[in-house]
């Protein structure tokens, strides 16, 4: 049986990963716009 810590963990490490990419997909795309004005 999977614990509810686990789960509770396993969400949150997706979260942070979603945010980490989500902000550097931001960063990625800012530096896009000001290479092309």
């Amino acid at each position: 049986m999977i614990s509810k810590s686990y789960i509770i963990c396993s969400c949150i490490h997706n979260l942070f990963r979603t945010f980490l990419i989500f902000s550097s997909e931001c960063r990625s795309l800012t530096r896009f716009k000001q290479s092309n004005p």
